[in-house]
């Protein structure tokens, strides 16, 4: 996963929300691929005969009338591509959650792994409407800042 430095909390925020609203779709996808049968069957083929020097044509190198092969391993490159950004973006919200106490990691788990509604979390946490969006805003600045502290060109002094 290439990640873009990060030049201040608002992008750092906006992006932490985005990988948290991911998750869960970006882990049901990366199941498919490793539940998909010609993936794992190109898998073992793929890596076994990669090597660090191993060059794949990009597609805009191909020209005129492109052998099959060709086409099947740019597919192949961009399928493992593909996981290997899944994989990445669910191991930064990983990390990110580690960060947190208890009762804020069950409060971002149920909203977007679980998919409870509002209403839903704040029942489960006894919490008020009011204190779920409080402490929902003081986690993502949270998390912001530790994703912040990750990817940015600067580190931040604490």
């Amino acid at each position: 996963m290439t990640v873009d430095p990060i030049e201040n909390l608002e992008d750092a925020r906006r992006r932490v929300e985005q990988l948290i609203e991911n998750y869960k779709t970006n882990l049901e996808r990366l199941h498919r691929y490793y539940t998909d049968e010609t993936v794992r069957e190109w898998a073992s083929a793929f890596f076994a005969r990669l090597t660090p020097y191993d060059v794949t044509p990009e597609p805009e190198e191909l020209s005129g009338e492109v052998p099959l092969t060709d086409v099947l391993e740019l597919e192949k490159k961009a399928v493992f591509s593909e996981m290997d950004r899944l994989k990445a973006e669910i191991q930064v919200v990983k990390l990110l959650m580690l960060q947190l106490p208890d009762v804020d990691y069950d409060l971002i788990a149920y909203r977007y792994f679980q998919g409870y509604t509002i209403s839903q979390v704040c029942q489960t946490l006894f919490i008020s409407r009011s204190t779920f969006y409080r402490r929902h805003d003081l986690i993502l600045d949270t998390l912001a800042l530790h994703y912040h502290h990750l990817f940015s060109r600067h580190q931040i002094i604490t």
